[in-house]
């Protein structure tokens, strides 16, 4: 920010985010609950099922589960150990009794490469350095190093009483786990920082995930969930207005504003220059933006401005504005003469439009004067407003996501009743895992196979984010004609986890379209 702090519904400003306490009881509930989205380390699905089954209470146990959540503990069945040793489920076990005060934190587990270090020095006599010397054999995964420092340990512990097959057993965790350690020091600035994150989710979500959601507008995986999670915690998206929103997206009370930055064909030099005449004064009318940004954007742009609901500030309707944008533009050029027989022969009834002079509308004080009295009588005449599925489609096509409300709200209740999965879930199943979806085909592309059979590859949405689905000749050709429909009505597909790409995919193995029950 700009060095004052944030501010939000907790309370007084943070300056310094050592200043965020790392012991708040209702930090750790929410930790607790999963309510993670959002923060450093903690948010991916996995982790949030990981803290619900370890159920943290202070600084220390977020370490254990920085230093647990990673591919080599995970694999190795590590964290079940640690998890049910934690809750009493199983006895806690040291080796031999001399490891104690080294392993007593983590309940026996060697989970830091520190305790790679303290387990030699104990149990084998080892010094600092030549700990440090097997350290790095383990980093290395030096094969040959590894055999001399076992001998070194065996014949080591051996000379403090400790029988050589329980010094061999210590020894080969340490080569099974020790490679997977994690530094005791960074596991202490995760925790902290993820702590913090946190902290700041709980007690300033608005300006929090607006930050998110600025930072995060091209991960679009990432930029679903948070979007999702707005909606989770009751925060309101508003859309882009033209004398309130910045470039992305701005805290405004306890809302969050779009930005004008995410409106398609309108590009930064466009953005930056509404944005610096708006410092001289807010705009006061659909025409005083058109007459001050005369020649900034082009026509595309305004559109797509009054189409997203940028000028709703200023009353009248999106399809008047339109007319009007439409009016201003052809003035001045050969379609004017047109435009203005058209108007004459009454097919619009604007009150005074038989008396304008549409041939010299861009220049000066007096030209501008007719802009204002042109757009004025279109925005008054305020033909119809557009209905609710083709803002929310307009949406969708110019912002790149839904942000009022959503196709699916309606489908809800009977979309939990269907039992189907989210979206955000094909990243956590497993190759060949069946799959049953819910949503709106976001993108279809046309492709042909080797034999040169048509197929399609689509993304389907729902609410909390998108799949990636490649459907083959033979599905098409049954349920092509779903995908071709209009992108706003549910699918239900039901498929099968793909992974041998990078991504997983769904293959469809059958499409419905759905239909509520009456």
């Amino acid at each position: 920010d700009d060095g004052g702090g944030i501010t939000g519904c907790g309370g007084s400003a943070i300056s310094e985010i050592e200043d965020i306490p790392l012991d708040d009881p209702a930090v750790f509930a929410a930790i607790g609950r999963g309510e993670t989205i959002g923060t450093f380390q903690l948010e991916s699905s996995g982790m949030r099922r990981l803290i619900r089954r370890m159920r943290p209470e202070n600084l220390e146990d977020i370490m254990c589960i920085c230093a647990l959540f990673r591919p080599g503990p995970l694999g190795s069945g590590m964290d079940e150990s640690f998890i049910r040793r934690r809750h009493g489920l199983e006895p806690v076990s040291y080796f031999h009794p001399i490891l104690k005060p080294v392993l007593k934190d983590t309940y026996g587990v060697i989970l830091y490469q520190e305790q790679v270090m303290q387990v030699a020095q104990v149990m084998a006599g080892y010094s600092l350095g030549r700990a440090d010397i097997l350290r790095k054999a383990i980093a290395k995964t030096d094969q040959a190093a590894l055999e001399r420092e076992g001998d070194h340990f065996v014949a080591g512990a051996r000379t403090n009483g400790i029988p050589g097959g329980t010094s061999a057993k210590v020894f080969a965790l340490i080569r099974e786990f020790g490679s997977y350690g994690f530094a005791k020091a960074h596991a202490a600035a995760y925790a902290r920082t993820a702590i913090r994150t946190v902290w700041l989710r709980c007690y300033y979500p608005v300006p929090y995930f607006a930050n998110l959601l600025s930072l995060n507008y091209g991960w679009r995986e990432r930029f679903d969930q948070y979007l999702s999670e707005l909606h989770y915690l009751g925060i309101r998206l508003l859309l882009p207005d033209i004398n309130r929103s910045e470039v992305l997206f701005t805290p405004e009370g306890g809302s969050i504003r779009a930005g004008l930055g995410l409106v398609r064909d309108l590009g930064e030099k466009a953005v930056a220059a509404i944005l610096a005449e708006r410092k001289r004064s807010d705009y006061r009318s659909f025409a005083d933006f058109c007459s001050r940004m005369s020649g900034a954007l082009s026509k595309k742009a305004i559109t797509h401005l009054i189409k997203v609901g940028a000028f709703d500030c200023f009353g009248g309707t999106r399809p008047g504005k339109l007319l009007a944008l439409q009016g201003l533009w052809d003035s001045g050029r050969k379609e004017a003469e047109a435009e203005r027989a058209r108007l004459m022969q009454g097919q619009l009834a604007l009150p005074g439009a038989e008396r304008m002079d549409w041939t010299d509308m861009t220049v000066g004080a007096q030209g501008a004067d007719r802009r204002g009295r042109v757009c004025d009588a279109f925005v008054s005449y305020s033909p119809p407003e557009f209905s609710d599925a083709e803002r929310l489609k307009m949406e969708r096509e110019l912002l790149g996501f839904y942000l009022t409300s959503h196709p699916l709200d309606s489908y809800e209740e009977a979309i939990r009743a269907l039992g189907v999965r989210s979206a955000a879930d094909v990243g956590e199943l497993e190759h060949g895992d069946a799959v049953f979806l819910c949503g709106c085909v976001g993108a279809a592309r046309g492709n042909r196979t080797r034999d040169g059979k048509r197929m399609l590859f689509a993304t389907l949405e729902d609410k909390q984010g998108r799949a990636d689905l490649v459907v083959f000749p033979t599905v098409l050709q049954k349920y092509g004609h779903l995908f071709a429909a209009n992108n706003d009505r549910p699918l239900l597909v039901w498929g099968r986890i793909d992974r041998t790409e990078q991504e997983p995919t769904v293959i469809v193995r059958k499409v419905q379209e759905f239909v509520k029950a009456q």
